[in-house]
């Protein structure tokens, strides 16, 4: 494989990722308009932003697994073509309830593809080119924060919200007209045992923390204390199960290396942070300042 050859590999591989970010920081220039089209459905806009992250934080580990089982070009093509539909549904969708299931089927196709092109890369390049290129492929998340929320307000002062989903799936659409050149690599040992336990916690626990955290004003003391000891009692029993099971979906030793998860945890609370100010401030000049 060419140096070339690898380089627009890395860019076919980064387009879905740009337009999973698009996906959301797109849309919340559209939740007072989508409000105002499904006023049948409470917080129709929170729901379409939380649904969407909730279903692509909960399955990625999922999707990891059955990428390295089944082959990563097979699960990036079905990843981009679920992605797709959704967007597309959620654009043509005529009830609140619609476009919060075909925002769900989107988020699935995200969950797909966000590992899937961290394993491309990682098999694609080697040596000194791999940081380089994972630096380019998070460029890509920055440049979806960055300029989602204007590109969103652009389309919201020409045309309607229903555009916004599949401007923002434009990237994807590009990536699967060109996925056959993506290499075939084979799956892996498909007969090491799935740690389907482990799965779910890492599927239930970043959906209850989500929904807890965006649901917290609506909800009473009392109900904010179980949903607290729930998501405790969950990372207790994780840990003691990641800690006596022989193939665990996450490999503690990888702790060990602090080199590794520091700077990843410090990146992981910037983000927190940058989203959590971007939230609070389209909600305020929504809700508050009544602008769109």
């Amino acid at each position: 494989m060419t140096n070339i050859n690898k380089w627009w590999l890395l860019v076919l591989v980064a387009l879905p990722t740009l337009s999973t970010c698009l996906s959301t920081n797109v849309v919340m220039s559209a939740l007072v308009s989508i409000g105002q089209t499904f006023p049948d459905v409470a917080g129709i806009g929170e729901w379409t932003l939380l649904i969407y992250s909730m279903t692509a934080a909960s399955l990625s580990i999922l999707a990891g697994v059955l990428g390295d089982r089944y082959g990563l070009r097979k699960m990036y093509t079905i990843g981009l073509i679920i992605f797709l539909l959704g967007a597309l549904g959620a654009s043509f969708a005529t009830t609140g309830e619609s476009l919060l299931v075909f925002r769900s089927l989107s988020g699935i196709g995200s969950a797909i593809l966000a590992p899937v092109a961290l394993a491309f890369l990682n098999r694609i390049f080697s040596g000194v080119e791999k940081p380089i290129a994972f630096g380019y492929w998070a460029a890509t998340i920055t440049i979806g924060n960055v300029i989602g929320p204007f590109l969103g307000g652009l389309i919201q002062s020409i045309s309607s919200w229903r555009l916004t989903f599949p401007i923002a799936a434009l990237p994807a659409l590009i990536a699967l007209a060109f996925a056959g050149i993506l290499p075939a690599y084979k799956p892996g040992n498909t007969r090491k045992n799935i740690d389907i336990k482990g799965i779910a916690y890492l599927s239930a626990l970043p959906a209850v923390i989500l929904f807890t955290l965006a649901m917290a004003g609506r909800l009473n003391p009392s109900s904010i204390i179980i949903f607290l000891s729930l998501i405790g009692i969950g990372f207790f029993t994780f840990w003691k199960h990641l800690n006596k099971t022989e193939n665990p979906v996450i490999d503690l030793q990888i702790l060990e290396n602090y080199k590794w998860w520091r700077p990843s945890i410090i990146q992981l609370i910037i983000r927190c942070l940058f989203m959590a100010m971007l939230i609070l401030l389209t909600g305020y000049f929504h809700s508050i300042q009544g602008l769109s």
